[in-house]
């Protein structure tokens, strides 16, 4: 099993937090008008705006709590910045060795209730379990990255306006992205951000028409493959959580690749009335 230190546990936050910040850096001018693109700090991390795109992914802050208290303050700043940007819905995800009944009153009595839980799970650097596959999984390069971006905003069913941005990490430093190909036929997608030790594993995306087919394990195993070449000793990724009314495809796929359960993250989102 995984070792399970609290201050370990915050870093896998942290690493998110630096991934999901540089996402938001590699936005072009235009992007960041269309989608309504802003960062501002708080607590000591990053919240992430996108006013103009109603998904609760690209309006969040990841990592509260760690580097700060969590207060009234910094509530506050957070509603201020919903409010001047029109955002609709905010998630603030909550680390489990912050939260409390005293933060979840705080959350509550500012209009914050809890949504759902989403689940960190973690491996170490051993090598990946190889598997028979017939596709091809390749390290893509700026010339393909239209192609990963149509499949991830397809699978997810996320507005044509996430396009461009979505392609704009492609070669860009410490990110790596790759696609499973049925001959010559791009099927699935997936990525990750490198930093120091650690690698965080994100864009995972299968097209509608070519799910069943191992693309997701095949991309697992590569990236995994990569990492430790990269010299990464641990890879941090995250799914939505599985329950006895929800298949979480995602999730089975991530323990077959020997990952673990590290924690549950509860979601507290702020709805604009």
């Amino acid at each position: 099993m995984f070792r399970k230190k609290n201050n370990i546990m915050k870093e896998y936050e942290l690493v998110e937090s630096a991934a999901w910040t540089d996402f938001y850096r590699s936005a072009s001018r235009e992007t960041i008008a269309k989608c309504g693109i802003k960062t501002f700090p708080v607590g000591g991390v990053t919240g992430t705006i996108a006013s103009k795109i109603d998904i609760l992914a690209f309006n969040r802050v990841v990592g509260l709590g760690i580097k700060e208290p969590i207060d009234e303050r910094i509530i506050d700043i957070i509603l201020n910045k919903i409010e001047a940007n029109g955002v609709k819905r905010f998630f603030i995800q909550i680390h489990p060795e912050v939260y409390s009944d005293q933060l979840r009153r705080l959350l509550v009595s500012h209009d914050f209730y809890h949504y759902n839980n989403w689940v960190r799970l973690v491996r170490d650097n051993f090598p990946a379990t190889k598997m028979k596959t017939n596709l091809v999984i390749k390290k893509i390069s700026k010339s393909e990255s239209k192609s990963l971006a149509g499949i991830v905003v397809k699978a997810f069913n996320w507005p044509n306006e996430l396009m461009d941005w979505i392609a704009s990490t492609v070669e860009r430093k410490n990110w790596h992205h790759y696609m499973a190909f049925e001959k010559d036929i791009p099927v699935g997608t997936a990525a990750f951000y490198h930093s120091g030790e650690s690698a965080w594993f994100d864009f995972a995306a299968t097209h509608p028409d070519f799910r069943g087919m191992g693309a997701q394990q095949a991309l697992l195993v590569r990236r995994i493959e990569d990492c430790r070449e990269l010299g990464v000793k641990t890879i941090i990724v995250e799914t939505a959580e599985q329950t006895s009314e929800k298949e979480v495809p995602s999730y089975r796929n991530v323990l077959k690749a020997g990952f673990n359960e590290a924690y549950k993250r509860p979601n507290y989102i702020f709805v604009k009335k």
